[in-house]
């Protein structure tokens, strides 16, 4: 599986502040503790959940077993843009190159990456962004422009979204022609249950599977907001603590805590089960 990308700008959203952390405290200074505190908080948070929390728009393609749900990543659900199965063959992909010693083509999450060696340029990869190829059809001309060698041989057989492209390791085109994909059939979608990230299929479903979706927070959730605020003043009131990872230094004051591992003991073993429904689901 590849998991899932933001392709649009995450709009993140802090867990706590200083402003909330004196709330509840019932104080009203900021001081560098405080400041150095609520950012180690907020690490710590992101770190257990594995997330940031704010809203975004994701793609990415997962492999099913024959399964009736489909579970998102990220939660809760705002919007499924598209949820499709199977693959179709959309561009072909060949180098033609007498001097050329290897070449492979790559698709990654942003860009096709193309690497080429021969006796000039002795090794180079470079880089098609989907940004500049919006289309799959836009790399019928694009891959040549983009690359340094220019004996391509580039056919769109069906056109879309390049976003879209199912994810490949390096492929060897120098004298052969490999065919990238895009999903195929629309998945029929029974029910969605928004929170928990959960899609209900209206049958079952087996092998890749592509994921277009908004998810995210406009607003943090009260309860994690407060445990976050509640880790910073646990924090404040420790002594410095080192539990190895997530550290966070501002003037005098430097707090480091732990990545969220199960078995965590210390300030922070309180917390865990608070912050667990907020965490990642990784498929």
């Amino acid at each position: 599986m590849a998991g899932s990308t933001a392709i649009t700008s995450l709009t993140d959203t802090n867990v706590t502040t200083v402003a909330l952390l004196n709330t509840y405290l019932g104080e009203t200074d900021t001081t560098d503790a405080k400041t150095a505190a609520v950012n180690a908080a907020i690490g710590y948070v992101r770190a257990f959940c594995g997330r940031t929390f704010g809203s975004a728009r994701y793609r990415g393609w997962y492999r099913l077993e024959g399964e009736t749900k489909f579970l998102f990543e990220d939660r809760p659900i705002t919007a499924i843009n598209r949820l499709a199965s199977g693959t179709q063959d959309a561009l072909s992909v060949c180098l033609t190159n007498s001097t050329a010693k290897n070449a492979t083509v790559s698709v990654l999450e942003d860009r096709l990456r193309i690497h080429t060696w021969d006796p000039t340029n002795a090794g180079l990869t470079e880089d098609a962004l989907y940004a500049d190829y919006p289309k799959v059809s836009d790399f019928v001309a694009g891959i040549a422009a983009a690359t340094t060698l220019n004996t391509w041989t580039v056919s769109c057989l069906v056109d879309g979204d390049a976003y879209s492209l199912r994810p490949r390791t390096p492929q060897d085109v120098l004298n052969a022609t490999i065919h990238l994909e895009l999903p195929d059939d629309e998945v029929s979608v029974a029910s969605v249950d928004e929170d928990a990230g959960i899609a209900y299929l209206g049958y079952r479903v087996r092998g890749w599977v592509y994921a277009d979706y908004s998810a995210g927070y406009g607003n943090v959730p009260a309860d994690l907001q407060q445990a976050a605020t509640e880790i910073a003043a646990a924090i404040l009131k420790s002594e410095p603590v080192n539990l190895n990872v997530q550290s966070e230094r501002i003037g005098d004051y430097q707090y480091s805590v732990a990545s969220g591992q199960a078995g965590e003991t210390g300030i922070l073993a309180g917390f865990t089960s608070r912050l667990e429904p907020y965490r990642k689901f990784r498929l």
